[in-house]
């Protein structure tokens, strides 16, 4: 199976909470800033690498995400429910309990990641590879994989 893999280009090291402040997040590598307390809504990561950040106390609402990879990150409890993520790695990530209800997942790749509980009800998967990853408890209802 192809994976497309995520289209990042020239990123350079910025600052998360300065592009959100801003409202664009696009062609950035990100690491392991103190994001406690903030919120983001109503916005797509565009070309980001997000490196080792923990988004456990970051309130993330209505994000959509296009080439974008996740590494050694903490997303655990997170919902991308009814969004698109195409093009997007997580690579070594927590994700435990994250929820992709009624969502399209198109060239996603989790590889080497801790996604117990995670929740796919309903959720679209093309070309999605998942490798090296524990899946227990997880739930696939109507999920249509292709």
């Amino acid at each position: 199976m192809k994976i497309n893999e995520p289209k990042v280009q020239r990123a350079e090291e910025k600052s998360l909470i300065k592009d959100l402040e801003n409202d664009e997040v696009i062609d950035g590598i990100y690491k392991g800033e103190n994001l406690k307390g903030i919120s983001i809504n109503d916005l797509t990561f565009d070309g980001c690498i997000f490196k080792g950040i923990d988004f456990k106390d970051v309130k993330l609402e209505s994000i959509e995400m296009i080439d974008c990879i996740f590494e050694d990150c903490d997303l655990s409890n997170k919902k991308f429910d009814f969004k698109l993520l195409q093009r997007v790695k997580f690579i070594n990530c927590r994700i435990l309990g994250l929820s992709f209800i009624a969502s399209m997942l198109k060239d996603v790749s989790i590889i080497d990641c801790k996604a117990n509980y995670m929740n796919l009800t309903e959720a679209t998967l093309k070309n999605v590879l998942i490798e090296n990853t524990d899946l227990s408890e997880s739930t696939m209802m109507d999920t249509k994989i292709s």
